[in-house]
């Protein structure tokens, strides 16, 4: 079962997505939450997909990951740090950070679950 803010998360994304968007007002009612709660919302998910910066994807914005630009802003990065290098060797003792994104990017990564058959039994202590 979902829990009640994930079901409104959800029910807030289905019915935001183009091309039949609808006014904060009108999904606020259909909802029925306020519209200060469903503009906080929408401003923290604007935040986060646009002006957030995490770590795991190289300090990029989500939506630069997304819509493919990403690979190239971290080779840009990669040719100023090695430019950078080149001209003041005396502040690079070791080298320079590793820009390359991941294959795959996670807020909250499942944990797996171990598969039962390949667990050995577990024996009690006498």
């Amino acid at each position: 079962m979902r829990r009640y803010n994930e079901t409104i998360k959800a029910d807030v994304k289905r019915r935001m997505c183009p091309p039949a968007r609808q006014s904060v007002a009108q999904i606020s009612k259909e909802l029925g939450i306020q519209i200060e709660t469903l503009l906080c919302f929408t401003d923290f998910v604007d935040w986060y997909n646009h002006r957030h910066r995490p770590r795991g994807v190289k300090f990029l914005a989500p939506v630069k990951r997304q819509n493919g630009s990403a690979i190239a802003i971290c080779q840009q990065r990669v040719e100023a740090y090695e430019n950078a290098r080149r001209t003041n060797q005396t502040r690079w003792r070791r080298h320079t950070l590793r820009w390359r994104q991941p294959e795959e990017a996670w807020i909250n990564k499942p944990i797996e679950e171990p598969n039962p058959n390949l667990e050995p039994p577990l024996t009690q202590a006498v």
